[in-house]
C-alpha cells in the first residue's frame, strides 16, 4: 500500500467538504448519501494505493477511456487487494442502507439495527487503534469556532445519523491504521457546522 497515493486522493478538501456537508443534513437520507460518497472515495484511494496507480479512477484519463465500477464492484476489488473483512462487511451494510433509503420513500430513517450491525463490524477491525468504540464521539462546531454540541456513540440521545457519521469516521481511521500503518489515536471526530 502506498500511503502517499492514498493521502493524495483521500485527504482532500472535496472529501472533507462532503463529510462536513453530511453534518448539515437534517435528514437521514442526506447523511447516508454523503457518507456513501465519502466511502466511495475511500475505496478508490484504497484501490489506487494498493496498485500504486493514482490515476485509475480519473474521469478524463490520458488513454481516453475512464475505468468505471459501481460501489459494490469497488468494494469487492478493494477486498481482493487487502481491505479487512470487517471493513468490507460494514461498507456493504452502508451500501445496502443507501440503496434501501434511496429507493423507498417510506423508509427514510436509519434503524438501530443498522447502527448495531455497523458497530459490531467497526469494533472488530484490527490494527493498533487503542480507542474503544465506547469512547468514540463527535464534536460539532459553529463557523466561529464555538462548540455547538458533543455526541457520544453510546449515548441513547445521540441521533442515529450522527452515530453513523462517528462509525464511518472510526471505520476509516481504523482501516487506514491496519492496512496503511497510518494511526490517528483520538476518539473525537470534529465537524464544523454552518450557523443556523
Amino acid at each position: 500500500m502506498n500511503l502517499f497515493i492514498f493521502r493524495k486522493l483521500f485527504d482532500t478538501d472535496a472529501v472533507r467538504n462532503a463529510f462536513i456537508a453530511s453534518t448539515d443534513s437534517t435528514d437521514d437520507l442526506g447523511v447516508v448519501l454523503r457518507l456513501h460518497l465519502v466511502t466511495e472515495s475511500f475505496l478508490e484511494a484504497f484501490i489506487c494505493s494498493a496498485i500504486r496507480r493514482e490515476d485509475l479512477f480519473d474521469t478524463e484519463p490520458k488513454e481516453g477511456r475512464a475505468f468505471k465500477l459501481n460501489y459494490f464492484k469497488k468494494l469487492e476489488l478493494a477486498a481482493k487487494l487487502g481491505l479487512p473483512l470487517p471493513t468490507f462487511k460494514a461498507l456493504d451494510k452502508l451500501n445496502l442502507l443507501r440503496n434501501n433509503l434511496a429507493h423507498k420513500i417510506q423508509n427514510d430513517f436509519i434503524e438501530n439495527s443498522v447502527i448495531e450491525s455497523l458497530s459490531s463490524h467497526v469494533k472488530s477491525i484490527g490494527g493498533e487503534d487503542k480507542v474503544s468504540l465506547a469512547e468514540e464521539a463527535a464534536e460539532f462546531f459553529n463557523e466561529d469556532g464555538s462548540k455547538r454540541a458533543t455526541y457520544h456513540l453510546k449515548d441513547s440521545e445521540t441521533p442515529n445519523r450522527v452515530k453513523l457519521m462517528i462509525l464511518i469516521s472510526s471505520l476509516i481511521r481504523r482501516t487506514t491504521g491496519e492496512t496503511l500503518g497510518f494511526y490517528q489515536l483520538h476518539a473525537y471526530h470534529q465537524f464544523t457546522m454552518k450557523s443556523t
